[in-house]
């Protein structure tokens, strides 16, 4: 006998004596919707669980990856400006950065993506993260890219592997020069970022946060590629199917 809209059987039997009567039916069809409704209730109670916990996950992922490589970028400032004497205008810019870092770990603890990238999608947020940086950083669209939007997963798994990358070539690579190209072919949004650091030796060297990232963007079928050599700088490309 179904339980209620086909989740299950209510099963009984067999009777002692001769066959189920019109009263057993009407019986076990009024036992049926309560055990319906209590098996559709746990299962709602485990999807809330689980969604809530898959929520949580995505915010503390989002600020690791967003806010602390902004703070990583402010640290830098900070040191060059210790460094060279630091004048006004540096000490205004990195007073603007220490805000906006604010702001954006308010709208991530709030579940929300950092502003710049939910208004204006990757490219815009890409170049506001990087414009912040204490070394000359080029960002590099391709055509068409800026004005195409895509799905939060991909803008944000991009951005902040992006985020991430530039993070790693300031606090780890000493480099002067960075460049991040963003780009769409053959069905992939691709990141690349270029620096002109140290570099590092991959085969002996932990990728850090980036190898979180990795998984992230696994997760969405692409995929993350690092090639470096000491003293020749690192290049990062990430990348994401994006077709239809």
């Amino acid at each position: 006998m179904p339980v209620r809209g086909g989740l299950g059987q209510l099963e009984c039997g067999p009777r002692q004596h001769g066959r189920l009567t019109a009263d057993d039916r009407r019986f076990l069809e009024a036992l049926a919707v309560p055990a319906g409704l209590a098996i559709q209730s746990e299962g709602l109670a485990v999807r809330l669980v689980n969604a809530q916990e898959a929520e949580r996950r995505r915010i503390e992922r989002n600020i690791h990856d967003g806010v602390q490589q902004q703070l990583v970028a402010l640290i830098a400032g900070l040191e060059l400006a210790r460094a060279t004497g630091g004048g006004a205008d540096l000490l205004a810019e990195l007073r603007e950065q220490a805000r906006q870092t604010l702001t954006d770990l308010r709208e991530l603890a709030a579940g929300i993506h950092p502003s710049a990238l939910g208004q204006g999608g990757l490219v815009e947020a890409v170049e506001e993260r990087c414009a912040r940086l204490p070394v000359p950083t080029k960002v590099r669209a391709g055509e068409g890219l800026r004005a195409t939007r895509f799905s939060d997963e991909v803008e944000g798994a991009m951005y902040f592997t992006v985020s991430e990358a530039v993070a790693n070539a300031l606090k780890h690579a000493a480099a002067t020069r960075i460049e991040v190209r963003l780009d769409r072919e053959d069905g992939r949004l691709r990141a690349r970022v270029v620096d002109d650091g140290r570099g590092f030796d991959p085969a002996t060297t932990e990728r850090r946060g980036l190898a979180t990232l990795a998984d992230r963007l696994d997760a969405l079928g692409g995929g993350l590629e690092m090639r470096a050599a000491s003293g020749k700088g690192t290049q990062m490309t990430a990348w994401v199917p994006v077709d239809g």
